[in-house]
């Protein structure tokens, strides 16, 4: 069977301290919780700092990489994502035991892919070269986020915002600086690029 995992790890984790650090570990596990539950996700941490996901589609795997990284940026930190996507050969639990290419893959992209902090393999295709910018593109743009654009960001991308005024009130501000942060964060660029991962990502 295939599927799609991705493997990810708080950046410089050794010099948060002990509370921001379990802050950024109970946000993430509230959004693992929310794709366990909806979304058809297995998730898994360790090292205290690590945690693989697997799904059985890539239907919106940049949304939930994208959400993932959001989600860190907005607690002031960030994380490293490695998505693969291919043959799994055993589900196991703890997930960490499971086998196949997905996971050997994804694991040893997260330890290859310096200096960036997304990178996506599919297994048997060769991505196209534009679509690897696209990548390295909202990488960066995402990389650049300030704690208020990348929460801005989270709600509208994790669709908990259908407009601006909901992103408002979710932000506790007034919907013209929602809206500022939306476009300081480069929100058409990101959701464009969603747009086109789903059409292209297999090509």
């Amino acid at each position: 069977m295939n599927g799609t995992v991705i493997s990810g790890d708080i950046i410089n984790s050794q010099k948060l301290s002990k509370d921001k650090l379990t802050e950024i570990i109970n946000q993430l596990n509230e959004w693992f919780e929310f794709l366990a539950q909806s979304a058809q996700y297995q998730y898994y941490f360790f090292r205290g700092d690590g945690f693989q996901l697997y799904t059985p589609t890539s239907t919106s795997v940049f949304e939930v990489a994208i959400a993932l990284r959001l989600i860190v940026r907005a607690c002031g930190s960030d994380v490293r994502l490695s998505i693969a996507e291919g043959p799994v050969e055993q589900l196991k639990s703890p997930l960490a035991t499971s086998t196949g290419w997905a996971f050997v893959h994804s694991g040893q992209g997260l330890d290859q892919m310096k200096p960036f902090a997304l990178r996506y393999q599919q297994y048997g295709t060769e991505l196209c070269p534009h679509f690897e910018l696209n990548i390295q593109l909202i990488d960066h743009l995402v990389g650049e986020t300030t704690v208020k654009q990348a929460k801005a960001l989270y709600y509208y991308i994790s669709r908990q915002a259908d407009d601006h005024y909901k992103l408002a009130e979710l932000l506790g501000t007034s919907r013209v600086n929602a809206t500022k942060l939306l476009n300081l964060g480069n929100y058409q660029f990101i959701e464009r690029f969603l747009e086109l991962s789903r059409d292209t990502q297999l090509k």
